[in-house]
């Protein structure tokens, strides 16, 4: 039972002021009430110092610090300068212990100050196990030891983070040896962090019966020993996948029925299928978009930037099959009954703005959606010329309270779609429009030249006109311009203006 500690500094002793516990009738809480009932006569004061508590009372307090304060706290007294030996959470980070040398310097340094460290913990529970270097070659057999001492400490988490500074060309990957690890071993490990590895699964892998959270970044695996183990992390709430050069399909053959929250990353998969019902949380970053079939009854928040060029047709044709399976996110006119929060992150060519309108279908297809982002990206800033807007049929977004655009130009496209959203949007509470491009590493502001003024401000007043209830935020000079009256060069228009009602 997880205990909680409150320390108190009394002037020049180190003391416990308490020791809570569920349970009442604890030898150890008696006693310490006991402790702190003796005062000094002359001081009117508590004179309990920190020897004086149990003995495994300071162990306790000491396995809850890190290594780094319990080493600290080992100077300030002959006995405890061991003390930081029954710490419990090991970290090693070679870019903070060897800020200012280079990998060649500091490797055989780093190698030694672990292995002594976990020599001196030989035989102890240690929790948490964390390693963070550059990998070599020379680390392989280290790594090993380390990986085999986690198994035999009854390690519950697990982190190995051997992505080099530099690595682009590099092919070579830690192999991390599965088979060091027994059945008691896998059954205890609730965390696995693992980065710049590849891996081969024994022959009858057991799984991990009890793993919670699982995080692998620059894999090399082949799809049999990652589908595998997948499958066999029934307990899995937590997945994220980066950077994994795996050229195929991957699918899950059992449910993940924990899974709440999946990440897929800058992979190079083709396809993507699990059954995780209650899956709350997907984001997916590539190229091109995979075709994905999850079974997510449950999912919530989708987030999907696809880096590489790719239509609007393309994207409202994949999309929607990533969860068709989900039988309970379908209905005759909704894709996703429980999507309340869509972000979308477009770059594209001018050639590909006529179909911005088409970006509707995504808010048609989630009812209760609440918030919108629309992140545009335009080469060029696109055609200021501008017919009459297109119209489509009435489709109120009852829950949209929070409507955000920006790389905002005004032209026709975006013009169409944000009529659309605000006019069925009938509990708009904050709308956003700006004219800077947030999709830039450097944020940037659309020149004054290539934004069409005369045609933005129009489209913000009759904004404001239709949903005054609306707080019109943004940090952009054309929304500023909005909010203010209406210049008289500028004639204000009503959405119903350019748009033909049903």
């Amino acid at each position: 039972m997880e205990e909680f500690i409150h320390f108190l500094r009394l002037h020049d002793h180190w003391s416990v002021g308490v020791l809570d516990r569920p349970n009442p009738k604890s030898w150890q809480r008696k006693e310490i009430r006991s402790l702190l009932s003796q005062t000094n006569p002359r001081k009117g004061k508590l004179d309990v110092q920190f020897e004086d508590l149990p003995e495994d009372v300071p162990c306790i307090i000491f396995s809850k610090l890190e290594l780094k304060e319990v080493v600290k706290s080992s100077i300030l007294s002959s006995k405890w300068r061991n003390t930081w030996t029954i710490c419990s959470k090991l970290r090693f980070d070679a870019s903070k212990m060897y800020k200012h040398l280079t990998w060649r310097y500091y490797i055989t340094k780093f190698i030694d100050h672990v292995n002594r460290v976990l020599k001196l913990q030989h035989g102890k529970v240690v929790e948490t196990l964390e390693i963070k270097v550059d990998f070599g070659s020379i680390l392989a057999v280290h790594l090993d030891n380390w990986v085999s001492f986690a198994a035999a400490s009854c390690t519950k988490n697990l982190a190995l983070e051997l992505v080099p500074r530099y690595y682009w060309n590099r092919i070579d990957r830690y192999v991390f040896p599965f088979e060091l690890l027994d059945g008691e071993a896998t059954s205890r490990l609730q965390q696995i962090q693992l980065s710049f590895v590849s891996f081969k699964l024994p022959y009858q892998f057991s799984g991990f019966p009890k793993l919670k959270r699982l995080d692998l970044y620059s894999l090399r695996v082949t799809r049999t020993d990652l589908q595998d183990l997948l499958s066999s992390c029934s307990k899995l709430e937590w997945l994220s996948i980066a950077k994994c050069d795996l050229e195929d399909e991957v699918i899950v053959d059992r449910p993940l029925s924990h899974l709440l929250y999946l990440r897929v990353a800058r992979c190079k998969m083709t396809k993507i299928e699990l059954d995780a019902a209650n899956l709350r949380t997907f984001i997916y970053n590539g190229t091109q978009l995979p075709a994905p079939t999850i079974q997510a009854q449950e999912l919530k928040d989708a987030d999907l930037v696809v880096t590489n060029f790719t239509t609007f047709e393309h994207a409202l044709t994949v999309l929607p099959k990533m969860f068709a399976r989900s039988s309970a996110l379908l209905g005759k006119s909704s894709k996703f009954s429980q999507l309340k929060h869509l972000k979308l992150l477009l770059c594209h060519t001018p050639e590909d703005l006529d179909n911005i309108l088409s970006l509707a279908s995504f808010l048609r297809a989630a009812p209760l959606i609440e918030e919108l982002e629309i992140h545009f990206s335009i080469s060029g800033g696109g055609n200021a010329d501008i017919g009459r807007l297109r119209n489509l049929p009435k489709c109120p977004y009852k829950h949209m309270r929070s409507i955000c655009i920006t790389g905002f130009n005004g032209i026709q496209g975006q013009a169409e779609l944000l009529v659309h959203a605000v006019k069925n949007a009938t509990a708009l509470e904050v709308l956003t429009i700006d004219t800077g491009n947030k999709n830039a590493k450097r944020q940037e502001t659309v020149g004054e030249h290539s934004v069409p003024h005369g045609r933005v401000q129009p489209l913000l007043a009759a904004a404001r006109l239709l949903r005054p209830q609306a707080q019109l935020a943004s940090s952009s000079t054309v929304c500023h311009q909005a909010n203010a009256s209406p210049s008289t060069s500028t004639t204000p228009v009503t959405l119903t203006d350019q748009v033909t009602t049903d």
